[in-house]
């Protein structure tokens, strides 16, 4: 498969004597329509990235990512997302699984459909994307993946029990991610955000969001990690109580490589 080369940033074919004077990275956001998502997508577009969208609904604002319908949960949609844009643009170099869901419950009332729908987004989303994104960036020797994990994923809550333990699996299956791509090349972190006002509570009969932060704060953090200068460094957590980034490596991580 021939690789597209961009002229000034936009597809013109894929003739190697076309001038090339500019050839974009690619990065695909997960859940990209509204909230996180939206506003890193924004960040990646200010930097000039090409972005791919990939959501189950259409951004209601106007914007220059590319969208690309996806259900994350669904393993043949990830498949076909990733297919779509290697053979568009040859490459992924950037992979953010944002997309996630939040359904309360605790030990009483858990459901089979609420521990299902917590794991098949917010766990096999992540997998299943980096699964097959991880496929090209190895040919590439180079690529980032970001998994938006929470808070709730390194602390213990009430309420939220198969939700934090989806969570808490993104962690780890981050750590052991970042352990198999770093001898190709390809970057791994795990970012851990506190609450966030985004549509992720809507399942909540009352507003637990009141003093929440701003999605377009947890944006700049996490771009803020994915350049980060200390390269060891791969969870990230950053709370709304006292608004520090706080990196961990295998080093200081609680849990033992």
């Amino acid at each position: 498969m021939a690789l597209e080369w961009c002229y000034a940033g936009n597809v013109v074919g894929s003739n190697p004597t076309v001038p090339i004077m500019k050839i974009k990275k690619v990065a695909i956001i997960t859940g990209a329509s509204k909230g996180i998502g939206k506003c890193l997508s924004d960040i990646f577009l200010k930097s000039e990235y090409t972005v791919i969208n990939a959501s189950r609904n259409r951004p209601s604002e106007k914007t220059n990512a590319i969208f690309i319908k996806t259900d994350v949960s669904e393993k043949e949609s990830c498949r076909k997302l990733i297919q779509k844009v290697t053979r568009k643009f040859g490459r992924i170099d950037v992979l953010v699984n944002n997309a996630g869901v939040l359904h309360p419950d605790t030990i009483e009332n858990l459901s089979d459909k609420t521990l299902k729908s917590n794991f098949q987004t917010n766990v096999f989303g992540a997998f299943f994307c980096s699964y097959f994104a991880a496929k090209q960036m190895i040919k590439q020797k180079s690529g980032q993946i970001i998994n938006i994990s929470s808070s709730a994923g390194v602390s213990f809550r009430e309420g939220i029990l198969s939700y934090a333990a989806s969570k808490w699996s993104v962690v780890g299956f981050s750590g052991a991610l970042r352990l198999e791509l770093q001898k190709h090349g390809v970057d791994v972190i795990c970012f851990c955000p506190g609450g966030t006002k985004t549509q992720l509570f809507r399942h909540y009969k009352e507003d637990v969001s009141k003093d929440f932060m701003d999605p377009s704060e947890l944006a700049g953090k996490i771009s803020e990690a994915m350049n980060r200068s200390e390269k060891e460094k791969w969870l990230f957590v950053y709370s709304r109580k006292d608004r520090v980034l706080k990196k961990f490596g295998f080093e200081d991580y609680p849990v033992q490589q």
